[in-house]
């Protein structure tokens, strides 16, 4: 099931509208919730990674919640007509969880950083809140995600068994760790998992933080390049100039669709081993969930989903971030998502997101459906016999 809360995707990245009040309320609601919650502090480093590695793209449309850690985000938001709430970074992120788990006695387990970085910032963080309950600590080598010791983090994380794992390994390394671990993690119980970069050294003292009037106006990245020019600078210019293009086609395609247009109807029907939705009019975000809200109402769902866009006039921000949450839950179970009859404007807004690996195109309706014939005695579809389908369901929504 898609975590349903306001979002908008970011050069194919969807990243949430959130207050740090609401992310903790998140938080807790996971752990109550129990399962696994991969959570992501996405800025502008990670967005450019998501271009360069598709496999990170993919992670941060299947986390429960990706929060701007990040001014640009929030000034790219706007942009797109979709503000997000506020910057939500780990720095302000982990002494606010330190402060519910002196609160709730939620355990918290920290890995990642150097030995003497993470002790330091655990000691800090218990001078602040010395009723915080840790878990436990454990700094495996700055090694290549590949070469990890796994089965030693996995059994520490075991022993700990804690309520919330936060992850040092920096981006994209500690964001593709959990997600390939995301089972492991969900059956040691873990019910929220976050990774948080650069922290441990901000609460060690390691690196100074900017002012808050930096901060606030967006120069905190100025601030920091002064301090570590080595090994920033080259950095801020390349995220800089990888995503300055994909940026501005992606703005410019969401203008040229025109004033925003709601979902007018929606066709379902079952065609061999593919849900297949025909779509008219345009898509919102409260589209998005209607679509969401029928397929999990689906009496008899298919491996594969089909959404004809042919009498799609718009795609918004918004919507596309939860199109893409659901490419990535479908691609989670095995699945895929196509979309077919793309208008221009529609194709010039996907483009750049990077997502031909979660959301598919094709020629025709029919070439899906050939492709995915029916399997555990679903009915074979064949054109001319589009009535003898098992189910087919019409709902009508006004604009």
């Amino acid at each position: 099931m898609l975590t349903r809360t306001s979002c908008v995707s970011l050069v194919g990245v969807p990243v949430d509208s959130l207050s740090m009040r609401d992310t903790l309320d998140k938080i807790e609601a996971f752990i109550n919730e129990g399962g696994f919650h991969q959570i992501a502090t996405a800025n502008v480093n990670f967005l450019a990674n998501s271009l360069r590695v598709p496999e990170l793209q993919r992670v941060l449309s299947s986390c429960d919640v990706v929060v701007p850690d990040g001014m640009p985000l929030i000034w790219l938001s706007r942009l797109l007509g979709q503000p997000l709430k506020e910057r939500v970074t780990g720095v302000d992120l982990v002494p606010q969880i330190a402060e519910l788990s002196q609160r709730k006695g939620h355990s918290i387990y920290f890995l990642g950083a150097t030995e003497e970085h993470s002790r330091i910032a655990v000691e800090n963080l218990l001078k602040q809140f010395p009723n915080m309950k840790v878990a436990g600590r454990y700094c495996p080598p700055c090694i290549p995600l590949d070469e990890q010791d796994n089965t030693t983090i996995l059994n520490r994380i075991r022993a700990a068994k804690p309520d919330i794992l936060l992850v040092a390994f920096g981006n994209p390394k500690q964001d593709l760790w959990l997600a390939r671990h995301r089972n492991d993690l969900n059956d040691l119980n873990v019910p929220v998992a976050i990774g948080i970069g650069g922290t441990l050294e901000f609460l060690a003292g390691v690196v100074n933080r900017a002012p808050d009037w930096m901060q606030n106006s967006g120069l905190e990245w100025l601030y920091r390049v002064v301090q570590e020019p080595r090994r920033l600078a080259s950095r801020y210019i390349n995220d800089f100039t990888g995503l300055f293009f994909p940026m501005l086609r992606q703005l410019l395609a969401l203008f040229l669709q025109g004033a925003p247009k709601s979902l007018s109807y929606i066709t379902l029907q079952h065609c061999g081993d593919v849900t297949m939705l025909r779509l008219e009019g345009g898509l919102i975000a409260s589209d998005m969930e209607r679509v969401c809200d029928l397929l999990e109402s689906d009496p008899d769902p298919r491996r594969h989903l089909l959404l004809d866009m042919h009498q799609i006039h718009y795609l918004g921000a918004d919507a596309l971030a939860i199109l893409l949450r659901l490419g990535s839950l479908i691609d989670r179970h095995e699945g895929t998502i196509w979309l077919t009859g793309l208008n221009q404007h529609i194709a010039a807004i996907l483009r750049p997101c990077n997502a031909g690996h979660l959301l598919r195109t094709a020629k025709s309706s029919d070439a899906v459906v050939e492709r995915f014939p029916a399997t555990n005695g679903v009915e074979k579809y064949h054109k001319k016999h589009v009535q003898r389908l098992q189910h087919t369901e019409a709902l009508r929504y006004l604009a």
